[in-house]
């Protein structure tokens, strides 16, 4: 996989991304240069670029098991989970936008601060992995999806932090593996959920917690369901799952703690419950008003509330729920 390099704070050389000396100075320009293939080495920068208009990653797409990389490095051009960051000044309404003809494309320790919208916009996308990414200060959503035909997406230890609205907006047929979303959704416009879906979402081992509305949001007029498996969904304001008429929802082994509204708030649809902690929500519990929610049985509704314990996949018994304090860090 060809190497290529880009750092900001360059004011000399070719500019052509072949080596450290050489890089290229915005990611905009590496966004249009790099093909399939190419592995672009991001650097951290005490001063991150600034940008003043959306960088886009339209312009060129990877190839089944030959993508584009775009990976942060730290200061000796090593990569060690340093993220390189990237200033909308909220100005640029998306700082890292790969949209309808972007496919095939790896974020990897990617930080977009300070979105006039949205700090990772990938509306339309298709079989991008975003991994340790973080986005921040956003006056819209952190990470969007935006409509369905988004598709084939996966984020991995993802962070949507202090957001004006969502944390993670509208996506569809996504995975969500050790991702947070945290503070979200103080001023919302449009959902304000930690979470929210238009179809098929799977939400693993994740956090949700703090975020303006809803934790996780399943509207009505979307789709299809999801999965929830082993997450945190805690002190939100609103309901800690709120499922719209909605086919297929099932939400297990996860503690859903704290909530303003009901721990899970059923609208309509098919959804399942089982092996859960659903405690100490103002509201209550469950509540299903319409369609069918079948209670899978193992749910603890009283007591102390625990975390989700990552290192125990086995629900079959109620103690499993149990979940333990040291496992996940919200905050």
């Amino acid at each position: 996989m060809p190497t290529k390099y880009y750092d900001p704070s360059l004011s000399t050389g070719d500019d052509d991304g072949s080596t450290e000396a050489n890089a290229w100075r915005t990611l905009q320009k590496a966004a249009d240069t790099a093909v399939a293939g190419d592995k672009v080495l991001c650097k951290y920068n005490a001063t991150p670029e600034a940008v003043g208009a959306d960088v886009d990653f339209d312009t060129n797409s990877g190839a089944q098991n030959n993508p584009i990389e775009f990976v942060g490095v730290n200061g000796s051009w090593v990569e060690d989970g340093t993220q390189c960051t990237i200033d909308g000044e909220q100005t640029a309404n998306y700082v890292i936008e790969a949209t309808t003809s972007a496919k095939f494309l790896v974020f990897r320790n990617m930080r977009a601060i300070n979105a006039a919208r949205n700090g990772f916009w990938m509306n339309g996308s298709d079989s991008v992995l975003l991994y340790n990414c973080t986005a921040e200060g956003a006056l819209w959503h952190g990470f969007a999806g935006g409509s369905s035909s988004t598709s084939g997406c996966v984020l991995i230890n993802c962070r949507s932090i202090n957001n004006l609205d969502s944390g993670f907006y509208r996506w569809s047929r996504a995975t969500f593996i050790r991702c947070a979303a945290i503070n979200n959704g103080s001023s919302p416009s449009y959902e304000g959920a930690g979470i929210s879906c238009i179809s098929e979402i799977q939400i693993v081992n994740c956090v949700v917690h703090n975020n303006g509305v809803n934790g996780v949001y399943f509207p009505a007029d979307i789709q299809g369901g999801g999965v929830i498996v082993n997450s945190v969904i805690d002190g939100n304001t609103g309901n800690g799952v709120e499922i719209g008429s909605v086919p297929g929802v099932v939400i297990s082994g996860c503690r859903i703690t704290n909530n303003t509204g009901w721990g899970v708030n059923h609208a309509g649809g098919t959804a399942a419950y089982d092996h859960n902690v659903i405690v100490d929500n103002l509201s209550g519990t469950v509540t299903s008003s319409t369609g069918f929610l079948f209670d899978g049985g193992g749910n603890i509704t009283t007591g102390a509330a625990g975390y989700v314990d990552r290192d125990n996949d086995n629900f079959t018994t109620a103690t499993d729920a149990q979940l333990r304090r040291e496992a996940v860090t919200i905050g």
